[in-house]
């Protein structure tokens, strides 16, 4: 069916948005370096 090929779009895209709020707010709650902040992004 269709939502069985959109899925996996949604999936990766979702996928990468959480990944990216997950880095942003465990940057802003951690207090790193800054060398290596810029390693992890």
């Amino acid at each position: 069916s269709l939502f069985h090929l959109l899925y996996p779009v949604l999936y990766d895209v979702i996928y990468d948005n959480i990944g990216i709020l997950f880095k942003f707010t465990w940057f802003k709650l951690t207090p790193l370096p800054p060398q290596r902040r810029e390693t992890w992004l």
